[in-house]
């Protein structure tokens, strides 16, 4: 997608309207998708940094560091990532919807919703790389074995 910051409404193509729309419904689920998870384990267990607790980061970091991958645990490396791209998620969609309802109703100020969120969704670009990455790392430990 490339919409560039001074265009209009009236610029938009019919790939750029389904993004728009397509994106407000993607804010919905990942609503539904974030409380869902919240309600599955506490904020403190995928937000530890937030209470300053790092020990089991600290602890998954030195697992890693010898070539083996942390298994999940609460308050982890996996569990912060997983928490990461949940912020990332939501950042990326509310972003979204802000612009996309700035950019209908013709205001001005729609370019910087529109930069904002370009670069939340460089987030999520970031997110699903290193999901990649270790996805990969997983099959080529696995393989070892």
């Amino acid at each position: 997608m490339h919409v560039s910051n001074d265009a209009t409404v009236y610029h938009l193509t019919l790939i750029d309207h389904i993004h728009m729309y397509s994106g407000v419904a993607l804010l919905l689920f990942s609503m539904v998708f974030f409380v869902t998870v919240i309600n599955r384990r506490p904020l403190t267990d995928m937000y530890p940094w937030l209470s300053g607790n790092f020990k089991v980061i600290k602890a998954d970091l030195r697992i890693f560091k010898t070539g083996r991958l942390p298994s999940p645990k609460p308050a982890g490396l996996v569990a912060t990532i997983e928490g990461l791209g949940l912020l990332a998620l939501i950042l990326a969609t509310v972003t979204g919807a802000l612009w996309a309802i700035a950019m209908l109703n013709e205001n001005p100020n729609s370019s910087d919703f529109l930069t904002i969120h370009k670069t939340a969704v460089t987030a999520v670009e970031a997110y699903v790389l290193g999901h990649g990455i270790f996805a990969l790392l997983h099959l080529i430990i696995w393989w070892r074995r």
